[in-house]
């Protein structure tokens, strides 16, 4: 194993990226991205649209169609436009991120931690070397185990592997167990905004506590950068109640964050009753299933964050 490319994460921290350069590090790493007006936008869902940056909060004098070619787009706003107005967006948000330490904790989470911590190496991977060596099996086992995510093939892997050490404008953080990748985290930063972007964990490891181990070293490459003061850790997914206590257990709340969306006619109606819990993303508005509650999922411990945009 390749361990040239891995420091301990304790000097992990997060470069100063713009939006600008966010935009071209997504784009670069095979996603649709535009410009217009200034304002970038990422394809999310095959014709929709949202701003490449979550909590950019646009004025409303920037918030126009991306595209021709979409069915619907989404972002935040700013304050002074506030009243424009017709959604929200419910994310996961640490804002006190700069003050988690061990105190934020329950004391079962500290055992946890401490096990965790007995058990592997948690480690900053600043090279592709090891996740090209061994993450792919990592990968695959995370989605086997939850059935989440689309399942990309070992080339379709490395290459996105490749992509993301092409411009060093994210962090990874991993778990060593016996001199074995068990499991990692990738994130990001803009502005002023962390976001947890994808969590793999392989199966043989669930018992060493790593989840948690390896998320506590990323509020502490937040703390560690200056420029970052809140963390968010995807978009909230009420059908997945387990999932939600996870969060809330981790200390994040589900903040509604005023937003403006556009659906083409007829596609509001249609996403809402097909896809009430991708409705409730868009919009923030619930909309219940027949049985008179969101559907219920299991927790899972592989997330694509990028996509868990819808």
């Amino acid at each position: 194993m390749n361990l040239q490319q891995a420091r301990d994460a304790e000097y992990a921290s997060f470069p100063s990226t713009s939006v600008g350069e966010l935009a071209r590090w997504r784009q670069a790493r095979g996603s649709n991205v535009l410009e217009k007006h200034g304002a970038y936008w990422v394809e999310t869902a095959k014709g929709f649209y949202q701003s490449i940056h979550w909590m950019a909060r646009m004025p409303m004098d920037q918030v126009v169609c991306p595209t021709s070619l979409c069915w619907g787009y989404r972002t935040t706003l700013d304050e002074r436009s506030v009243a424009f107005s017709n959604a929200t967006m419910p994310v996961h948000l640490m804002k006190n991120v700069n003050d988690y330490d061990t105190s934020s904790l329950t004391s079962r989470q500290r055992n946890k931690l401490k096990n965790c911590l007995k058990a592997s190496v948690i480690v900053e991977i600043i090279g592709p070397e090891l996740l090209l060596e061994q993450g792919h099996s990592v990968y695959i086992s995370a989605i086997q185990r939850t059935g989440y995510g689309s399942r990309l093939s070992l080339q379709q892997y490395r290459k996105d592997i490749q992509n993301f050490f092409a411009v060093r404008q994210g962090v990874i953080i991993a778990g060593l167990v016996q001199g074995r990748l068990a499991g990692y985290i990738t994130s990001y930063a803009v502005d002023s905004t962390a976001y947890v972007e994808d969590v793999f964990l392989h199966t043989d490891f669930m018992k060493t506590n790593l989840s948690l181990g390896l998320f506590y070293a990323v509020t502490q490459t937040c703390r560690r950068s200056e420029h970052v003061n809140e963390l968010v850790h995807g978009l909230h997914t009420p059908e997945n109640e387990s999932l939600c206590k996870h969060k809330e257990g981790l200390g994040f709340s589900v903040v509604q964050i005023p937003s403006r969306v556009w659906f083409l006619p007829p596609t509001k109606s249609l996403v809402r009753k097909i896809r009430p819990d991708a409705y409730y993303r868009l919009t923030g508005h619930p909309e219940e299933n027949g049985e008179g509650q969101f559907k219920k999922a299991g927790h899972h411990q592989c997330l694509r964050g990028q996509n868990n945009e819808i």
